[in-house]
């Protein structure tokens, strides 16, 4: 019988620890590349079904590398809030339906349903928007494993009513908040939560800090708004998942208006909406400076967007790490506009 030395059998027990509670993302997140797909459905009876929102039959289909398609019948139904008000979209987001048996073993095996990020209207611009706001969920990777996974896609929407015409956009497939609770060994907390002092101090620091640093102030953990909160089956404080930032400062879409009370005009105008810290942040603050070289690497290899828009992003990135890095500027935008009222004090 081998005897293994302790520490090596400690290091084995550390690194089987971590695979189990945080799992591997599913196949169909584990990669970059576009992912071409093909909608077929009778989108005017989708689209404008915006009260009842029934799921109704379609055809989802997608191109391998090899170059075979795989098809599978899915249904289909309008999801959301804001973009579903045709004065904001013209086109609402979807959600994806399938059936765990029909995609066993193919890309999308082990998922169920899925959001779909769509094309605000036709113009170029809401195609830019997509993009951005795929890119901002591949930061929050960055930040915590306990994120939504994206897929960005090129979808080619086929009329089944034959009233629309052909069109190709690009899409952000988004990881089910089941899917994500299950791969961080956590599950979805549906109870309620009263304030944010409600919430794992440290995952809510690196939360509060993302929105300020993607300029987004569209968001509410206690209404659950743009939020999803998932906690550990047995103990520990829920930690709160964002979603939904078309309305920040990073993306800057043409509907995006700040929301009232922060005397702000411009969504890209950065208020911090974070609780008082007695540390007054300054692990976060510390954290955040190290995560800056992998996000800023996240946004230069974005292939996908242009050099003009690559630029303007990094720009806007850069006045946030002005402010960490000058304790004057830490002061008057973060420690004197925190959140007074409430305080952890751990």
């Amino acid at each position: 019988m081998i005897t293994l030395p302790k520490k090596i059998i400690i290091l084995f027990l550390l690194i089987s620890t971590t695979n189990i509670y945080c799992q591997k993302p599913k196949e169909l997140f584990q990669s970059e590349d576009l992912l071409k797909v093909t909608l077929k459905f009778n989108i005017n009876d989708v689209v404008r079904d915006l009260k009842l929102r029934e799921e109704r039959d379609a055809e989802f289909s997608y191109l391998l590398p090899e170059g075979k398609t795989v098809s599978h019948k899915i249904k289909i139904n309008v999801r959301g809030n804001s973009r579903t008000n045709k004065d904001v979209c013209r086109f609402p987001p979807l959600k994806l339906n399938f059936k765990k048996k029909d995609v066993k073993n193919t890309l999308f095996n082990g998922l169920d349903k899925l959001k779909l990020v769509t094309h605000c209207n036709s113009s170029k611009k809401s195609e830019v928007y997509v993009k951005k706001e795929y890119l901002i969920y591949k930061l929050y990777q960055i930040i915590t494993p306990i994120s939504i996974k994206a897929r960005l896609c090129e979808i080619t929407y086929v009329d089944l009513g034959n009233k629309r015409k052909t069109i190709t956009k690009v899409g952000i497939l988004l990881e089910d908040v089941k899917t994500v609770a299950k791969r961080n060994n956590l599950k979805v907390f549906e109870k309620l939560i009263r304030n944010q002092e409600s919430i794992n101090k440290f995952d809510l620091d690196n939360f509060t800090f993302f929105q300020y640093m993607i300029g987004n102030l569209d968001w509410s953990i206690p209404k659950r708004h743009n939020v999803k909160i998932l906690k550990d089956k047995n103990k520990g404080l829920p930690i709160a998942v964002p979603y939904d930032f078309d309305y920040s400062g990073f993306i800057n879409t043409s509907y995006a208006i700040p929301p009232k009370g922060f005397g702000i005009s411009t969504v890209k105008k950065r208020v911090f909406r974070g609780i008082c810290r007695v540390n007054n942040y300054s692990a976060t603050i510390k954290f955040y400076q190290s995560k800056k070289n992998e996000l800023y690497s996240v946004i230069n290899n974005a292939s996908f967007l242009d050099a003009k828009n690559r630029s303007e992003l990094i720009n806007y990135l850069d006045d946030f790490y002005t402010t960490l890095n000058n304790p004057k500027e830490v002061n008057k935008k973060i420690i004197k506009t925190c959140r007074a009222k409430h305080k952890h004090t751990y």
